[in-house]
């Protein structure tokens, strides 16, 4: 294996990471291989193994680091620990082949280099194939992971010879290609995905950056949440969005309980008041659940107590779908779980006024709240002074009390201490959860559902807070709940013993708050014929009526869920190629004794077996046969150098005898000549 095929297999990967992940990092340390090679093989010398493990060593660590910190620069998807693995094992293999050129064996089949760069190439599929892509068509990115691997097996199969500055040019010259590659390969996988009847569009959700939204702010540019030093909160009453009910009962039960619609949540503490999202980045399918039954399952629970309603959503909410929180499963091909309870989906272009339908249960919200999971990542607390003061109250609250109580007990603590308000001023500029527990005292549903979470969590109690709407008006008429800015709300949401969330309310009830049940009233403005339904049910008719898209489906249905088997038993029909061919390789020299002893020149055995005892006593004397020099010419030479003896030339005259005038063969003659040629040889060795 070659440095300048693993120059381009590296070109490769890096394209691939930064078309997922948008960071240049990958390519930026790849291209400064290129200076530590030349150093490490000008001053560490050819033949050292060590140096290029450090190498790597160093520079792997280093942009794991970078990654893992946020300092990379990622503005999609993140990528996983394991690719930083993956390239790591092609970076050692372009260091080790570069340094080491001069010591590698052309045609020598199962290096160490090859099966490092088989692996690496491997594991960045199996990792890459389970991020989504945001920008890029998914399928043009799957492309370019999966060449490198076919390369590497290429190369192997057929020995070819690339060298350093060959693929250095190749890596600029394949910049371009890629690029225009991709262009292509966006237009055909768009067009490939509608045929199927799958979400080609999955590039189209939003770019969320780090850049925090303040207390209060109901947008959704943005994962993260920053609790603001001071508030003075006013809404403009505009309505975001509205829920419609399918049936009448399920519009009356909304009218009878407290109603609340979830759009996002957060579950990791930053710091005291930075609030981040636990990301899960996670495409499911409707076909998940093994039938294309027109629904994206949520849950894999089988709903006891099932509904069904509407969302009517203008396009800009698709990346923080509204949902009930009891929600199992959408009427859609697809959805994206961008983090815990967070979802996002899809829709065509065309799509602008949107009508998701989804299915519900009921029953979900009434499950135990207990959980003793001291594992969960819900539970996690920030390692500061507040956290200690916070986690001193809660023990003082709770120290008595059954696990199951704890919480109403914090829940009391909260709305018997602390006063609700849009406004507060925070004069000594303490973190705002602090300045609600211990200082003013006041704060929005905000800062109690985070002061509640976090008291929770000292308790014991996974939980995480929830962001969306409650209450909303009701339009009895056209079974529509509309929800306005002003119905904004967050509260904490605890974690049952079966997995669920159960909504756990601590904000106090006061009028300047969010209805938590929907205020009857007349819904003015209302289009309805405008929202489109993103997943009709004919459609899905219509698919499973053709033969070819239900086989196609199946099968691409198939080879996702067992990727990993599938590649890795590639990789055995691979090897067994390989070792078939080696061992063709060896036995033609084999094949062409025995079809020699089947023609009419009856002296092949014998000329083959002289042939090689010639080319032994070569390597004994250091006198190696040349190439196409004939039996006669090297016995010559031989001779002229002061090798061998008179059975040996004689020998050889015998042959020609035998071969070119006719003579008549004498095996017994000939098994002699062998025979003493043998021992000669044993004699000079």
């Amino acid at each position: 294996m070659t440095a300048g095929l693993f120059a381009i297999v590296i070109l490769f990967d890096c394209v691939a990471a930064w078309l997922l992940s948008g960071s240049p990092v990958p390519m930026g340390i790849s291209m400064l291989l290129i200076p530590i090679g030349w150093l490490a093989r000008r001053f560490a010398g050819a033949g050292s193994r060590l140096t290029a493990i450090c190498v790597v060593l160093v520079v792997g660590t280093a942009q794991w680091y970078l990654f893992r910190t946020g300092q990379a620069n990622v503005f999609l998807a993140e990528l996983p620990d394991a690719f930083h693995l993956g390239i790591s094992l092609h970076w050692w293999c372009f260091l080790q082949a570069w340094i080491n050129q001069k010591f590698q064996k052309k045609g020598a089949y199962g290096s160490v280099i090859f099966w490092a760069g088989l692996i690496g190439s491997a594991l960045l599929i199996w990792v890459l194939a389970g991020v989504e892509a945001y920008e890029f068509p998914s399928l043009a990115i799957r492309a370019i992971t999966a060449l490198p691997f076919v390369a590497i097996i290429w190369n192997e199969l057929f020995s070819s010879r690339i060298n350093v500055v060959k693929g250095s040019l190749a890596m600029l010259a394949l910049c371009g290609l890629v690029g225009f590659a991709t262009l292509t390969a966006q237009t055909f996988s768009s067009k490939l995905y509608r045929w199927i009847k799958l979400s080609g569009e999955e590039e189209e959700l939003s770019d969320y950056s780090r850049k925090a939204v303040r207390s209060g702010d109901s947008s959704n540019d943005s994962s993260v949440r920053e609790l603001s030093d001071e508030a003075d909160i006013f809404f403009t009453h505009q309505i975001r969005f509205y829920m419609q009910a399918d049936e009448p009962k399920t519009f009356t039960r909304w009218l009878r309980e407290p109603l609340y619609v979830r759009t996002s949540t957060v579950a990791v503490f930053e710091t005291d008041n930075r609030i981040a999202p636990l990301r899960r980045g996670e495409w499911i399918y409707d076909s998940d659940d093994g039938a294309a039954d027109a629904q994206t399952h949520l849950l894999s629970e089988k709903p006891q107590q099932p509904f069904s309603y509407s969302m009517l959503i203008h396009r800009s909410d698709i990346s923080q779908l509204p949902l009930l929180p009891e929600t199992h499963s959408v009427a859609t091909d697809s959805v994206y779980e961008f983090a815990s309870g967070w979802y996002q989906i899809a829709p065509r272009e065309e799509f602008e006024w949107l009508r998701v339908q989804a299915f519900a249960d009921s029953g979900l919200l009434n499950s135990e709240i207990a959980s003793d999971d001291t594992s969960s990542p819900f539970l996690q607390l920030p390692d500061t002074e507040l956290t200690r003061r916070i986690e001193s109250l809660t023990k003082e609250l709770t120290q008595s009390i059954p696990t199951p109580d704890r919480a109403n007990a914090i829940r009391k603590y909260l709305q018997a201490n602390c006063q609700y308000s849009l406004r507060y001023r925070n004069p000594n500029r303490l973190p705002p959860v602090e300045n609600l527990l211990f200082a003013e005292k006041k704060g929005h549903c905000e800062l109690f559902a985070a002061a509640s979470v976090l008291m929770l969590r000292s308790a014991g109690i996974p939980s995480r807070i929830a962001y969306g709407y409650a209450g909303g008006q009701a339009d009895q008429k056209s079974l529509v709940i509309a929800f306005r800015d002003s119905d904004f709300h967050s509260w904490p949401e605890i974690q049952a013993a079966d997995g669920t969330w159960q909504i756990f309310d601590t904000t106090p009830r006061v009028p300047e708050a969010a209805n938590r049940k929907p205020a009857l009233g007349r819904v003015t403005g209302l289009e309805l014929d405008r929202y489109q339904s993103i997943a009709k049910v004919e459609d899905y008719v219509e698919m499973e009526g053709s033969i070819s898209d239900s086989i196609l489906i199946n099968t691409l249905n198939w080879m996702s869920v067992n990727f990993l088997p599938l590649l890795i038993g590639i990789a055995v029909i691979g090897l067994g190629f390989l070792l078939l061919r080696k061992r063709r390789n060896l036995s033609r020299g084999r094949n062409k004794v025995t079809i020699s002893r089947t023609t009419t020149d009856q002296s092949g055995a014998f000329r083959a077996e002289l042939s090689r005892l010639l080319q032994k006593l070569g390597d004994v004397c250091e006198l190696p046969r040349e190439k196409g020099q004939t039996l006669g010419e090297y016995g010559n030479q031989l001779r002229a150098n002061g090798v061998g003896d008179s059975n040996l030339f004689d020998a050889i005259r015998y042959l020609y005898e035998i071969r070119y005038a006719d003579g008549t063969r004498n095996p017994a003659e000939e098994r002699d000549y062998l025979r003493k040629i043998r021992k000669m040889i044993g004699n000079l060795g």
